[in-house]
């Protein structure tokens, strides 16, 4: 995204930069250079709610007292 904005911003001080298609002119770029940083926040934001639902289900599963994995093995040695 660093390199695509650098990118742009090197073709507005260009001024024999002026393509016909929309996709590749100046505003087609910042467009599509406004959607990749929505789809990096998104990422972003989905990975750190992936992050933090793993951090509970390990602290579910395998805290020390009152952890699924220690309890069940508590329960088969009790056994």
């Amino acid at each position: 995204m660093e390199h695509f904005a650098r990118l742009i911003n090197l073709l507005t001080t260009t001024a024999a930069y002026a393509p016909n298609e929309t996709d590749i002119n100046l505003t087609g770029l910042a467009t599509k250079l406004g959607e990749l940083q929505t789809a990096n926040s998104d990422v972003s934001n989905s990975y750190a709610a992936w992050s933090n639902s793993r951090i509970s289900r390990n602290e579910e599963l395998c805290n020390a007292l009152t952890g699924l994995v220690p309890v069940a093995l508590n329960v088969k040695k009790n056994m």
